[in-house]
């Protein structure tokens, strides 16, 4: 059985709303919309935190580092340095005293150091982590790489103007020679 046509009047109720008030161009609120980003940010950053708090206590149960970030344990690696793939040398502090350890398929002792001066020494020697160095210490860092590679431009550029004089010069000594004659 086909479907009958709808009735004028399907339409005819809306149609009289939206002619007989014309619509006003309200600004929408703005408080809703910035409860809303606060709410997504705060989320966000409690998230990030959640993760970074889980990642420190699974890697202080996995042994990889303190629990903490300023805690420390009580060995203490001053420096690692690798000969090749299998074997390697490192400085670590404890208990007072440093150890040079032969690092490979053994474990070997090479040297320990008691005295408490060459143990200060070896500890204000040894480079700082770049993971552990604060915000005002990587700027310094890149300060200085900035620094250093402007100043290798700067002294090409000086080079370079001085050849330039020098050229220059070189041009006008013989002509002030032969107007002398």
């Amino acid at each position: 059985m086909p479907t009958p046509a709808p009735t004028p009047e399907y339409l005819s109720g809306s149609l009289k709303n939206i002619e007989g008030k014309p619509t006003s161009l309200e600004m929408p609120s703005l408080v809703p919309t910035l409860i809303s980003v606060f709410l997504s940010l705060a989320f966000v950053v409690l998230l990030i935190y959640a993760v970074y708090w889980l990642l420190r206590r699974w890697r202080a149960t996995q042994g990889l580092a303190p629990a903490a970030p300023g805690e420390q344990g009580i060995i203490k690696v001053l420096e690692k340095n690798y000969v090749d793939n299998r074997r390697g040398v490192a400085v670590v502090e404890m208990g007072g005293e440093a150890f040079f350890i032969g690092l490979g398929e053994d474990v070997t002792l090479l040297a320990r150091i008691s005295d408490p001066e060459a143990v200060e020494k070896l500890r204000q020697s040894a480079p700082t982590p770049g993971g552990f160095l604060n915000f005002q210490e990587h700027l310094e860092r890149v300060g200085v790489h900035l620094r250093r590679d402007q100043w290798k431009k700067s002294k090409q550029d000086l080079k370079s103007q001085t050849a330039q004089l020098d050229d220059q010069i070189g041009r006008l000594k013989p002509t002030k020679k032969k107007d002398a004659e």
